[in-house]
């Protein structure tokens, strides 16, 4: 699943956002695999969920807080170029109606399907 600028690193363990997101898509998405990350870095950016299943589509939770500011666009842009689907919910979105976020995963994951990543995008 590493693609060009993939890297390992570490993370903290979830806070209780991350949990529910991460409960929520373990429900959604079954045989997805979803998990926490602990180990992935792509191009310096660490998502926050991981695919098991081998399908390169990854989760960000951002805080209100502790993201406001940041540019959603450029991140997804980012690990565009490493051949990864990143979906961004913020938790002001996710409190209001976690189905945004399932959604977002439908549409990542749909898009990724009709488009497999090729070799050359993991250089």
């Amino acid at each position: 699943m590493r693609g060009r600028g993939v890297s390992r690193g570490a993370k903290a363990s979830p806070n209780g956002l991350e949990r529910r997101v991460l409960a929520t898509l373990i429900d959604a998405f079954q045989d997805a695999g979803w998990r926490f990350n602990v180990d992935t870095v792509v191009a310096g950016k660490v998502p926050d969920f991981l695919r098991s299943d081998g399908l390169n589509v990854m989760v960000d939770v951002h805080g209100d807080y502790w993201h406001q500011g940041e540019k959603v666009r450029v991140r997804q842009a980012i690990f565009r170029r490493a051949g990864i689907r990143l979906v961004v919910i913020w938790e002001s979105e996710f409190k209001a109606d976690p189905g945004i976020l399932l959604r977002r995963v439908r549409r990542a994951t749909a898009d990724v399907r009709r488009t497999p990543a090729t070799k050359e995008s993991y250089r």
